[in-house]
């Protein structure tokens, strides 16, 4: 049940409980205006992750001697950060601990196709591992306000990796 301290329309309604019938109008209101305040703010952090990669990106490029202008597949028309947002996904994803880990079945073993990957890790349990040679599977940790960059098979082939 939705409670509003008031609705400038209905000066009754002030503090108190809204109808009934107007419940399903007025959740559907706020989900509306929360859908909006959440893309607004999805908009600007995918903005600010696309000037990230392409920072990166420029950064890798230019260790490996490799002038930007060579990777028109980056860039359909020319470097700006919106044509990297074309060429860049946002993916969300919350995994809750599993109650019986023997029955989970999680993500396969696999390397990321890109030419890298930036997680950011919320979750108090963490679940990104790496391979290392003679060890096996190693978890890393989690550090708050901390991103992790995954290099992706892309750039282990443009570097000879």
């Amino acid at each position: 049940m939705v409670v509003f301290s008031c609705l400038p329309s209905f000066p009754s309604y002030c503090g108190k409980r809204a109808s009934p019938l107007l419940t399903p109008v007025l959740n559907m209101l706020a989900s509306s205006v929360q859908m909006t305040i959440l893309n607004s703010v999805m908009d600007k952090y995918h903005e600010e992750m696309s000037k990230l990669s392409e920072r990166l990106l420029h950064l890798m490029m230019d260790s490996l001697g490799i002038p930007i202008d060579q990777l028109p597949w980056a860039w359909p028309t020319v470097t700006t950060t919106t044509n990297l947002a074309a060429h860049s996904t946002c993916q969300l994803n919350s995994y809750l601990p599993c109650p019986d880990p023997n029955r989970a079945m999680g993500m396969a073993p696999h390397t990321d196709s890109s030419l890298f990957t930036i997680l950011q890790g919320t979750q108090p349990i963490a679940g990104l591992q790496v391979l290392k040679d003679g060890i096996g599977w190693v978890p890393v940790p989690q550090v708050s306000g901390v991103l992790v960059v995954n290099i992706g098979d892309l750039l282990l082939v443009l570097s000879n990796g």
